[in-house]
This record gives C-alpha cells, structure tokens and sequence, in this order.
C-alpha cells in the first residue's frame, strides 16, 4: 500500500492555510507592500553563474516569459542568469524531502510550487535528514501570485442555476442535480444527466480542495464555523453527501488541464454541453481557457486559439473557497554563491513589480492580496467586484481522514490495463539517460538481451507495486500485452495482437498480487500492432461496463502502430469515438520513452485516441522522474 500512503501525504501539501469565511476585498491590481522593480544592473558578459527557478507547471511557461525579459544581472562581480523549469510541487517536495542528487537532474535555487504547504510537507518528510532539511527553510518569502478553487461552469449550465444574479453554488444544489434521475432536466434542458469533472485529490490542489469543500457543505447545515473536524468526516451521512456528489464524476485525473483540453475538444464537436457540466479548478486556468489557452497560460503543448464559443463561467462554493498561494522559497543550499543569493532577491523584487504584477493579471491570476487582474471580466466569467468566501483548512489529522474517506466514497473504475510488449520494450527509456535509474543485478540476469539497465520493460516491473496499489477493493482492473500475432504470447487468452492475462474483476489482495505476477512476467519480442489492440480492448470493456463505475483502457506504449493490415488511425477513431447515446469507454495513453523527434508521429496518434474518447494522453520520458510519471499517470485518473 505505500502508493496509496505515499499520495495521500503529497496530497495533504496541496492546501492553503486561510482565515476562516472571510470576505476578500478587491483592490486595484498591484502587489502588496509598494514592492520595487528589481535593482540590480544587466550585464551584456556571457553568463558564468545560473540562478535555477523550478516553478509548478500552471506558471511555467509565464515565469520563462519573465525571466527572459528580466535578463542577466550584475552580482558580486559575476554575470547571472535566470533559468526556470517546470517541477511538480507534489514530485519535487518528495525529491527535496529524501536528498536532491544529480540524478534528479538541476537542482533548484528557487522553488515556487503551487502551494505554499509543500513546503511544510517536505520538511516533515525531510525529519531525521539532516542534509535535506538544511536545505528547505521555515518560511516562504511570501506569494507571489494567488488564485481560488472556483466551480467552472459551460456559461448556458450556470445560467441554468440562477448565473449572473448570483456568483455562488451550493456543494448541496451540485448534490440534488447529480443524484436526480431527470439530471438537468429538473431545471427544463435536455442536457442529460449533471456531469462534474474533478481531478484526484491524492494528486491535485484544486481535487483536494473540492473534496473538502464537499464535507464542510455538509457539516455547515448545523455549524458553519472554524475548520472541518474528524468527527465531520467520520459522519457516515456526510460521507453518503460526499459519495452522492462523487458519483456524477466523469473521471478523475492530475491536473485540470486535461479536462480542459478535453472541453476544447467537444466545443469543436459542437458537444460542450455534454461533455462536462462542471469543473472544479484553479480560477486562473479557467480564465485562461476563456483567453483561448485551452492547457493553461501560454503552454506550448497547444498553441492558444479564438477564444471559446462557449466560455465558462465562474461560480464559487457558497459554503467558502480555498486561495492557491504560489510562494517564493529560496533554497538554502551549502555554499550556494553570494553571486546567486543577490539575484535571487533581485529576481523575488521583479515578480512583485507592478510590470510583472500586471502581466500576471493579464493572464488570470490575481495578487498576493487577492485583488483581480484584467483578464478578471464578467465577459470572461469572473465578477471583479464579488466578494469571495475563504474558509479555515482542517488540522494535518482532519486532512489524512478526509483523504482515506475519499477513497471509500470515489467513484470506482473499471480499468483495462494494455501494456506494450513490442521488442522495442527491451531498449533503454532513452538510450543516453537511462544509466541514471537504479540498476538491478537480477533484472539484466532474468533478461540478458537488455540493452540498457533498467529496460523499458523492467522499469514497469519494478514498479508493479506501486501500479496495483493505485487501485482499492472497490475496483475493477484487468491486464493485456500486445505486440504482434505470435509474439505477444500463445496461451489461451491470446488473440490476434493481444493476449488477455487476466479479465477485468473485482480487486483483493490476492488479485492484486496475481497481477503483480503477471506484470513480472511479460515478455518483450515482435512488433507494434496497437490500432487493432486498442479497438478490441475497447470492444471489450463496451460489453463488461459497469454504468456506476469509471469505464477505462489505459493503454501504454513505446511506439506507434507499424502493422501495414488491420485498421488506420481514421478507422480506429471512427469506431472508438465517444457517442452522446452511448456509455462512454475512455482511452488513457501513455507515451512511454518517446524522447526524440522521430516520435513526434507516435505522440500525435496517442493524443488522438485519447481525445477521440474524452480522456487524457500523458508522457513518462523523462529519466529522473519516469517511475513517477508512470504510476500517476495510471493511477491518478481513477
């Protein structure tokens, strides 16, 4: 079960800790404290000293666009640049809490995850590492932008529930419309059942934020003072509440923004409306979908667009909100430079400029203090002048209690694991990096024709735990391998490409570890028949479905489809393609070790067989962090 541990304590860093329902007065954008713009002078030398900024994946790419104006700076007779990477707060709390390494790649000067808690969390993962925790300081120095949990709602759906006369929806309202047989039909739409998107509160800030909003809308029917408390989780009504609301879930995931990806999607379809009816999410990435970024302010993974036909709109849980804070942690490195430590300060006094504060609003977020920016409109769904309600997080304990609960009252899933076993599996996750995961002697005995230590293959068998434990007994999991006719095995359960291992069931323990087993067990030799795998996967999890469950293929592999009979990729799409009549069968890709150019094709397949069925497709290529990469990837949507 360490999975299942090991999320829930990253999940508990995801949250803020604020004042109990308060009302947030909106200011003029600026940032608090009449902050200067940086000092120091630029210089034109070539750098000889990088101030490394590693900065959670929702400002990513706004930080760059920063630091590049910033420049190099002039410190203590050296020449210093800016360089900022995208971290994951959850994955970088756990790599600075047991040691940073070379293997982990650049390490960062400056941390600014989306939470100031991850902080907190680090350090009382880093206890008894003195070296670790030497490095992660008591304090932020303060946010440097800010953004509250909202219910984004399709703007006709909101205006359904009362939207724009009022900017506020009750957890109890969303409870009702989700259980309601008649669906939206009680307010006269024929938008068929409520359908809410939620991401996985073991992995996501705004997904545990939502889930705690949820029990407090509950318990605030008697007391709607101070923080949630145990015996309010504890309520078995509550819990019923909470599990009400949980199953209207189309599925769960890491981020938010694949829900979003997703939406853009279904507008082009003409399907919005069906898609999704809510979204619980950060209000600067809904805002900045309604800019036309439909992954979130100036990603690179998709380029910005017109902006939507159909925008979302802003609606705030009446029962209070929890702020995102995004703060600003100067790591304390041993022997970091003076040089580093002067820029550093410099660069903090840059992001709280009034300049940069500016661009920040533009982009959706708001300041330290609150205050919208201009992207904050009522034509872009967000009413600068509302009051919004804060309330008080609940003790460490509370929030463990929440996160177990959580898992008892989710929507459970009905998974197809298809993993590829093509000959490419026994090559390296990349042929010049993979020397940097840990080599197990017994892994290159068992197969002597791997390349590279851990091949592919093997890296999925030494996480075989980690994958199984991603699932509880409430769960349906099943496991095929693929490759070609021949290769992929000759026991009974293979057909065609595939070989079915074990039929989705219901878990235990003993079926996980039959699982495992298998796992372990899966070869590696012929070629890549992926069209033809996936359509009778989805084939067959269409005739197993489960209509109160999460139904799923979540398909992993290193390569595209290099079969030259059976189905195209226009054909497959065609015959896997969500229909508004139908059940819905998602398609979860993994691009597992695609790292290069060449891959560019397989990548692009891969994202439109999971967008064909609303679902998302994620990478694990990276060396440093692909053990990661991996689990969340299969686990964190269910």
């Amino acid at each position: 079960m360490w999975q299942q541990a090991r999320a829930r304590w990253t999940a508990l860093a995801a949250v803020v800790a604020l004042l109990a329902f308060v009302l947030v007065p909106v200011f003029p954008w600026g940032p608090d404290g009449g902050a200067t713009a940086a000092t120091l002078p630029t210089c034109e030398a070539t750098p000889d000293q990088t101030l490394s900024v590693g900065v959670s994946a929702d400002k990513s790419e706004l930080f760059k666009e920063i630091a590049a104006e910033y420049g190099t700076r002039s410190a203590d007779g050296h020449c210093v640049q800016v360089s900022v990477t995208e971290l994951n707060s959850g994955a970088a709390a756990n790599t600075l809490a047991r040691g940073w390494t070379e293997s982990d790649g650049p390490r960062p000067d400056v941390w600014s995850p989306a939470s100031s808690e991850w902080l907190d969390i680090a350090r009382d993962r880093a206890t008894g590492n003195a070296n670790a925790m030497a490095v992660l300081p008591a304090k932020t120095r303060g946010a440097v932008v800010t953004s509250p949990v909202v219910i984004a709602m399709p703007k006709p759906m909101a205006e359904a529930l009362g939207w724009p006369r009022t900017k506020e929806v009750s957890w109890r309202t969303l409870a009702d419309l989700a259980t309601d047989a008649q669906g939206w039909g009680r307010y006269q739409k024929d938008w068929g059942p409520f359908r809410l998107g939620k991401t996985n509160p073991n992995y996501s800030t705004s997904g545990l934020n939502a889930t705690i909003g949820a029990f407090h809308a509950f318990r605030a029917n008697t007391d709607s003072s101070g923080p949630l408390k145990d015996s309010d989780v504890d309520d078995p009504a509550a819990q019923k509440f909470v599990q009400d609301i949980e199953q209207s879930i189309v599925h769960y995931g890491e981020t938010s923004l694949h829900f979003l990806r997703n939406l853009r999607t279904a507008e082009r379809k003409g399907q919005v409306l069906s898609y999704i009816s809510a979204l619980t999410v950060d209000e600067s990435s809904m805002l900045a979908y309604n800019a036309g970024y439909p992954s979130g302010a100036l990603s690179t993974e998709d380029p910005r667009e017109a902006e939507p036909a159909t925008k979302l709109v802003a609606m705030y849980p009446k029962e209070g909100t929890i702020f995102h804070d995004h703060p600003y942690i100067e790591l304390t490195w041993p022997g970091a430079p003076k040089a580093k430590r002067d820029v550093s300060e410099d660069f903090l006094r840059h992001l709280l400029s009034p300049k940069v504060q500016k661009r920040f609003g533009q982009l959706g977020f708001r300041a330290p203090s609150h205050a919208s920016g201009e992207l904050a409109t009522d034509d872009n769904g967000v009413s600068p002048a509302f009051g919004v309600k804060e309330m008080q997080t609940p003790s460490a304990r509370t929030l463990d209690k929440v996160l177990t609960a959580w898992s008892a009252v989710r929507k459970p899933a009905n998974v197809l694991f298809v993993v590829d076993t093509s000959g490419s599996m026994k090559a390296g996750v990349t042929a010049n990096e993979v020397e940097k995961q840990s080599c197990e002697p017994e892994l290159m005995k068992r197969d002597p024709a791997t390349q590279y230590c851990p091949s592919k293959i093997e890296l999925i068998k030494k996480y075989r735990g980690e994958i199984v434990n991603g699932f509880t007994d409430s769960d349906r999991l099943g496991l095929w391998n693929f490759s070609t006719a021949g290769a992929a095995g000759t026991g009974p359960g293979c057909r065609g490409d595939h070989c079915e291992l074990l039929a989705a069931g219901p878990l235990s323990e003993v079926k996980r570890q039959e699982i495992a087993d298998k796992i372990r067990a899966l070869p590696a030799e012929g070629g890549t028949g992926l069209f033809d795998t996936v359509d009778q996967a989805v084939t067959t999890m269409r005739q197993n479905l489960d209509r109160k469950a999460i139904n799923a293929v979540v398909l992993l592999t290193d390569g595209r489809n290099d079969k030259s009979t059976g189905l195209n990729l226009d054909q497959l799409l065609d015959r896997i393609k969500i229909t508004a009549d139908a059940e819905p069968v998602r398609v979860f890709t993994i691009a597992y070790g695609f790292a290069s150019d060449e891959d560019a094709r397989g990548r692009d397949e891969l994202r439109k067989i999971a967008e064909a069925t609303a679902a998302g497709a994620y990478e694990a290529k990276d060396p440093g962090t692909i053990a990661d990469d991996l689990v969340a990837a299969i686990t964190s949507n269910f």
